[in-house]
């Protein structure tokens, strides 16, 4: 279990050396990785004794929604935003993540919902006070 969990920290540090260079694919498969080797997949057996959650898993989603916003792919990234989270409701990249995701889908009212939430979360992050003032203009409009 160890194990699994300490090879995806290393998914993840290959992960984000690859986003540094622009290398989004790369760096998503590696995030990919990371979420597989973190996540419960045995199924039933798992009603015996759970397996333990990786405390980490909630950013190895929000990279990789990173990654997705970067291609493009912003449905996927709004999903891997919501499975962040869900693992752990108080990590603000995860509501930046699906804000900026709900943004670039053309939905700034669920958009708005984020980034209030980001700004309850990290209120002494200005960038996170930018986004929801561009957000508010935007509902506003």
């Amino acid at each position: 279990m160890a194990d699994d969990f300490a090879k995806a920290e290393q998914a993840k540090a290959d992960g984000n050396k690859y986003f540094q260079e622009g290398k989004y694919a790369k760096a998503l498969a590696s995030y990919s990785m990371a979420i597989e080797l973190s996540e419960d997949d045995d199924g039933l057996d798992s009603l015996d004794d759970a397996k333990p959650k990786n405390p980490s898993i909630q950013i190895y989603y929000a990279n990789r929604a990173f990654c997705h916003i970067k291609m493009e792919n912003f449905g996927s990234a709004l999903v891997d935003a919501t499975k962040a989270i869900e693992a752990k409701e108080d990590f603000p990249k995860g509501w930046y993540r699906r804000g900026s995701a709900q943004m670039a889908l053309g939905r700034p009212k669920e958009a708005l919902k984020d980034f209030m939430q980001l700004c309850k979360l990290a209120p002494n992050d200005k960038d996170a006070r930018e986004k929801l003032k561009q957000c508010q203009k935007q509902v506003q409009a």
